[in-house]
């Protein structure tokens, strides 16, 4: 059998610490790779309105595709710690258009936000005149003609069931042709009329005999600032409607037929009389056991 070199052996065992050393050196500059990584830089700078120049407080700047993000205080002025030089910031308030703006590679960047207009100019009728949606801070729903001018309505409630948050409107019995009963945010009272106020054209009137073809817009006044105005009798709500008229220009006529129709779902059988005593008896009979 033939025996080993005692000279080989010892210089596998003093080459052992040099590879271990290799190795190590290996892992540590690998570990130091992946921490250097890309270095993230702040990006800096305040966030105004165009309209006025004032600051916008807690205005969100985000970086787009991700979650991390910052508001601005109280100044406008806001700072991002950015990990791409390419990135993307996306600016956004309240009531303003969202603006993107490449970073590349600037440290600071001022934004001056555009109000978003939509829907902010509509006018809306309140009390005894009309102002500007923007203006309000009390809540209201509105109904335009468009909206219904190819549905089968034969009522007023029917005009605004379904198309306003907080109007609740039902019918209280199955008769074909029967107005339903109509409550904003709730009913006030127990045992009271819970109706709300309508007022046609300026004037008050029921909501019964009046012809929804005839209707130009509606609006709905569900809170107490809004209402205030017409006291104590506007405590379930107004409901103000504002019939079409004439136009100038040229003369245009419409003529419509619709008609509808109801009737009973499950038709149930009835006790005859002769069953219904039987019945009466037998409830009276066991009511005093």
């Amino acid at each position: 059998m033939k025996s080993q070199d005692p000279k080989t052996n010892t210089r596998l065992y003093a080459c052992w610490p040099a590879v271990l050393s290799i190795f190590l050196l290996l892992g540590f500059s690998a570990h130091a790779n992946t921490l250097s990584g890309p270095v993230a830089f702040r990006v800096s700078g305040t966030v105004t309105s165009v309209t006025d120049g004032l600051p916008l407080v807690g205005a969100s700047v985000l970086i787009k595709g991700t979650s991390t993000g910052t508001i601005t205080d109280i100044d406008g002025g806001y700072e991002l710690d950015v990990p791409d030089p390419n990135d993307t910031l996306v600016f956004s308030y309240v009531g303003y258009v969202n603006q993107e703006v490449p970073v590349d590679g600037r440290s600071t960047i001022n934004v001056a936000l555009r109000e978003d207009a939509t829907q902010l100019d509509e006018v809306v009728v309140i009390g005894y005149g009309t102002q500007s949606r923007k203006m309000l801070t009390s809540s209201i729903a509105s109904v335009d003609a468009e909206e219904i001018q190819d549905l089968q309505i034969t009522t007023l409630e029917g005009v605004m069931q379904g198309r306003a948050a907080g109007v609740s409107i039902q019918t209280d019995n199955g008769q074909p042709g029967s107005s339903p009963s109509i409550r904003i945010r709730g009913g006030s009272s127990l045992q009271g009329n819970n109706e709300p106020l309508f007022i046609i054209d300026g004037v008050q009137r029921s909501s019964e005999d009046f012809n929804p073809e005839d209707v130009a817009s509606i609006e709905i006044l569900k809170d107490a600032s809004a209402t205030a105005i017409y006291g104590a009798r506007a405590s379930n709500g107004v409901v103000l409607v504002t019939t079409k008229s004439g136009k100038a220009g040229k003369a245009n006529f419409n003529a419509s037929y619709r008609s509808t129709w109801t009737s009973l779902q499950n038709r149930l059988d009835l006790l005859g009389s002769r069953d219904y005593i039987e019945i009466e008896r037998i409830g009276l009979t066991r009511s005093f056991l």
